[in-house]
């Protein structure tokens, strides 16, 4: 996996193998040839 940076004060970094789309279809990380997604979340 690509070096990650770190997250900023108040987020995490959270990793998927796949996920819902907002249209509804799954999408898998294998499939885009990633081990797994990355995204910003905000944390409490």
């Amino acid at each position: 996996m690509a070096q990650m940076r770190p997250a900023p004060k108040g987020y995490k970094w959270i990793f998927c193998k796949s996920y819902r789309h907002k249209c509804g279809k799954v999408l898998l990380a294998e499939n885009y040839g990633k081990e797994a997604f990355c995204f910003l979340v905000p944390c409490k």
